[in-house]
């Protein structure tokens, strides 16, 4: 792989965004032809300032090559989009809080939840005792509940209804799985009111939406909740 060529790549993603954005992962996308593994998971990172840096990245050059059927074929035979995802994984759910800085666990979510919605398929195929949809939702609930963190927090809160506003158009089966999990996850931030109003906010748009999604679910233990809440 032609470094200083590639070098020059990522210093021009690095300065450029948008449309140019655009223009420079292409390129970046044709050095890695043949290795994406080597691209993505190694020079790409290695050249990186940041890991958040790298995060950003990520974002402008994967979508880039998953963009033709012969690259998302690429991304998936060569490995690299399962290390990918497990890497993110590990962004998002760090062992202390202290330990990941909340804009990389923030950019993480959002890889995540990019890469599930344009590969569902892979993403949901349990391959070599890996569950990834499984995991991407316990890492969204957890990010919904970092009181520590209301950037953190809310951004996993938009990203969970993001990501089942698109899976109740595509009837996709995990979209009853993030709807009876954001149903708990209000149940427990009740008390918070910051983050209760902004998911109610997304419950109402998502029923005027989705008119016949069972609101009896959501309304069942919420009502319960409110009574709870009145007595104490």
């Amino acid at each position: 792989m032609n470094e200083p060529g590639l070098l020059g790549y990522i210093r021009a993603l690095q300065l450029h965004h948008g449309e140019f954005g655009e223009v420079f992962a292409a390129g970046l996308v044709q050095y890695g032809v043949g290795n994406y593994v080597e691209l993505l998971v190694e020079h790409l990172k290695r050249l990186s300032e940041s890991t958040l840096e790298y995060l950003r990245m990520l974002q402008q050059v994967v979508p880039v090559l998953g963009a033709t059927a012969r690259g998302r074929k690429a991304l998936v035979d060569s490995g690299a989009l399962n290390l990918l995802v497990e890497m993110a994984l590990e962004i998002s759910d760090p062992p202390t809080p202290a330990s990941i800085a909340n804009d990389e666990r923030q950019v993480a979510l959002a890889f995540l939840v990019d890469i599930w919605r344009s590969k569902p398929e892979v993403i949901q195929a349990r391959q070599q005792g890996a569950d990834y949809a499984d995991a991407i939702v316990n890492v969204l609930k957890k990010g919904c509940r970092e009181f520590r963190s209301k950037a953190v927090s809310f951004t996993a809160i938009n990203l969970s209804f993001c990501l089942l506003d698109a899976f109740a158009k595509e009837r996709n089966m995990y979209a009853p799985i993030l709807y009876k999990a954001m149903t708990f996850i209000l149940i427990d931030c009740f008390i918070n009111i910051e983050l209760r109003n902004e998911i109610v906010k997304h419950f109402v748009t998502l029923f005027r939406v989705f008119q016949n999604m069972p609101i009896q679910i959501l309304c069942e233990p919420l009502l319960k909740q409110i009574a709870l809440t009145q007595e104490k």
